[in-house]
């Protein structure tokens, strides 16, 4: 009788040591579940970061209709073509015209961009019509055809220009898009932003390129000032210093919710006081809501058979409850 009782102390003691280590074992489940879900409540959403990158590098876009272009190539070259010599002329075709002394293009359209400095990226006004110049019986037939205004800063700008035909010299030439002329806006920089990009007698000069393929002139050449009328709509601008701290702000807030979520918690509020919940963090909730509800349901099922145990073990052989009372006793100084 002894043996059996010690037999059955044992028992109870080991049920009782099984069930202190599941109940350990229960808690840090409940824990990790805690802490999932805790984590999913402050993180946000991918979206977020890739919008303020986004806006850290936005500017505003000027659109641009209704422009008007008037030029009027080199005046010395319009004399040598009417006079005595070529005994030649010029036509402007498919929307182009002319008005002494300037030829003029009308319709331009195109995109500008505001950069954060308030600066002219390389952006283009395109129109459409061209100008044939014929002499000397036909040998001199150079077509100037559907210019490009291009700005490169607020104070330069590149004329564009299609040439096609035969030079003075009777060279043929097909070249698009020409870089043929530099525009100096020194005098009257441009600003997007201002609703209009208009100067008037801007000096020009021909470049290295424009001189290959329209002839008769070295680079550097003075051609015929030109003036243009740009009306632009531009939208608000974007302040890329606030843009770009707005997105270290999201950043930080990103790197302290794996590390200190109460502390992520307060970062993504303060981020973000008007916007709701973002699909990914009610994705990572649910997610977390299970984990923890599978791991309460396994904790009644398993507090279920560690009782179903130790009321076995205390009844196998033993007829009391004095060992099971002290075996719990000295659990409860084991469980954290």
């Amino acid at each position: 009788m002894p043996e059996a009782r010690a037999t059955g102390a044992a028992r109870a003691a080991g049920a009782a040591r099984a069930a202190g280590a599941a109940r350990r074992r229960t808690a840090a489940v409940v824990v990790g579940a805690l802490a999932l879900a805790a984590a999913a409540a402050v993180l946000p959403a991918p979206s977020g970061a890739v919008a303020g990158a986004a806006a850290a590098t936005g500017a505003s876009s000027c659109t641009v209709s209704g422009a008007t272009l008037s030029w009027g190539v080199k005046e010395s070259f319009r004399s040598y073509i009417s006079g005595s010599i070529a005994k030649g002329a010029w036509t402007p075709e498919g929307g182009a015209t002319y008005a002494t002394p300037s030829f003029g293009w009308a319709s331009g359209a195109g995109q500008l961009g505001d950069g954060p400095a308030g600066d002219v990226t390389t952006d283009d006004v395109a129109f459409v019509g061209s100008v044939r110049f014929t002499g000397h019986q036909g040998v001199l037939d150079t077509t100037l055809a559907d210019p490009v205004l291009r700005f490169t800063s607020p104070t330069s700008a590149q004329l564009l220009l299609d040439v096609a035909g035969t030079t003075q010299e009777g060279v043929a030439v097909s070249s698009p898009d020409v870089p043929f002329a530099d525009v100096d806006l020194s005098a009257s920089p441009v600003d997007p932003g201002t609703g209009a990009l208009s100067f008037a007698g801007a000096p020009t000069t021909l470049t290295a390129e424009g001189a290959a393929a329209f002839g008769s002139y070295e680079p550097g050449t003075a051609l015929d000032p030109l003036t243009a009328d740009v009306p632009v709509a531009c939208t608000a601008p974007v302040d890329a210093e606030e843009a770009a701290v707005t997105s270290a702000d999201e950043a930080d807030a990103t790197q302290t919710a794996t590390s200190a979520p109460a502390a992520a918690a307060s970062a993504s509020r303060d981020a973000s006081t008007d916007a709701g919940p973002t699909p990914a963090a009610l994705a990572w909730s649910a997610v977390a809501a299970a984990a923890l509800l599978g791991a309460l349901a396994w904790l009644v099922v398993r507090r279920r058979r560690l009782a179903a145990s130790s009321s076995a073990a205390s009844d196998d052989g033993t007829g009391g409850s004095s060992p099971a009372s002290s075996t719990t006793a000295h659990d409860e100084k084991e469980t954290p």
